[in-house]
Formats: C-alpha cells, sequence, structure tokens
C-alpha cells in the first residue's frame, strides 16, 4: 500500500435536537489539523428570520470564529436556513 501524504477525514454525528456534528481532521504526513463544526438546518416563517440572524450573530461573539449562513426562500411564507459554525479547531506542529 502506498504512503499517502495528503488526506482528509471527516466524520459526522446527527445529535438529538437535528444538528450535525462534523469533526475533520486533515493529514500532511502527520495530523496537521482538527476542526468541529456544527449545521444545523431549519424551516421557519419569514417572520423568525431576525431572530435566527440574531443567534447566529451571538454564535460569533461567544467565542466561533466562523458562522455560515445560508438562505433559501420556499415559496411565499418560509425559509429554508443553514447555519454552519465553528466549535473548535487546532493546529499541529509538523514534525
Amino acid at each position: 500500500m502506498t504512503d499517502i501524504k495528503h488526506a482528509k477525514v471527516i466524520t459526522t454525528t446527527t445529535m438529538p435536537d437535528g444538528a450535525e456534528r462534523i469533526e475533520s481532521e486533515s493529514y500532511y504526513e502527520h495530523l496537521a489539523h482538527k476542526m468541529v463544526e456544527m449545521e444545523k438546518q431549519l424551516h421557519l416563517p419569514k417572520q423568525s428570520l431576525l431572530k435566527e440572524l440574531i443567534e447566529c450573530a451571538t454564535l460569533l461573539t461567544e467565542g466561533s470564529d466562523k458562522v455560515t449562513i445560508v438562505l433559501e426562500r420556499r415559496g411565499d411564507t418560509q425559509v429554508k436556513v443553514t447555519k454552519r459554525w465553528q466549535v473548535s479547531k487546532q493546529a499541529f506542529p509538523r514534525l
């Protein structure tokens, strides 16, 4: 078997609230980065959208370095919100 210098291993776990916990490990000969992110999809009435955006901003102020929000209109009254935020990230020095 050939040694792989570059690789990325991604593991997802479904949480009780429906969110996905995404753990990724990046390798360059050895473990280089490890990151944990959460992703959650919601279907909301348009009136609830502002509350959800404020919640995403709160994630940034409480320590997450990155929050990604995707908004998709679903008909005249619904919005699909996909939010993904970084929980932790570690970098490991190359040996």
